[in-house]
């Protein structure tokens, strides 16, 4: 087996002990989130109906417990490119991306729709996504076309970057 090949198996054999380890405990954690900035594996969820694939998250669904859309939201907001940041507020790498999500959030305002939504209580928002592992960030153009995905931390230069080489953001 090549390095790829190697890798990949054990990518595999980690998320099927996490799903065997989580299912064992009940679905609860079974210890502390990563302190070293790994990235945490969701535990499996039950399956809850979703949104068509590739819809939009609908004005009742919350990030960080707050609603995220009104129903009186700006038309010019849907037209707008998204990038979703799919995590918990009980993950580490989550909270460390947290604050640079809030920042670009309120840099990008009427630019590009930055969200959180912690997926630990929006479970059919991990589904819609098919979030395997978080923080997990989606870059979704205005018509709700997923362009690139990224997992793990996400440093704020690399997101603006990304969003620039993807044509959603402009100067």
């Amino acid at each position: 087996m090549k390095g790829p090949q190697a890798i990949m198996l054990i990518v595999v054999l980690v998320v099927i002990a996490g799903i065997v380890v989580a299912k064992s405990t009940g679905g609860k954690s079974a210890g502390p989130a990563p302190s070293d900035g790994a990235v945490a594996p969701m535990a499996p969820t039950t399956p809850v109906p979703t949104t068509q694939e590739g819809a939009e998250p609908t004005a009742t669904q919350t990030a960080r417990g707050v609603p995220t859309d009104t129903p009186g939201e700006p038309a010019s907001d849907k037209a707008l490119p998204k990038m979703l940041e799919l995590g918990s507020v009980g993950c580490k790498p989550c909270a460390y991306m947290a604050p640079i999500i809030d920042s670009l959030e309120k840099e990008l305002a009427g630019k590009v729709l930055v969200k959180f939504y912690n997926v630990s209580e929006n479970q059919d928002i991990a589904e819609q996504y098919k979030i395997m592992t978080i923080p997990t960030q989606v870059f979704l153009d205005a018509e709700g076309k997923e362009l690139f995905r990224h997992i793990g931390v996400f440093e704020k230069a690399e997101i603006l970057a990304k969003l620039k080489e993807l044509g959603m953001l402009k100067e």
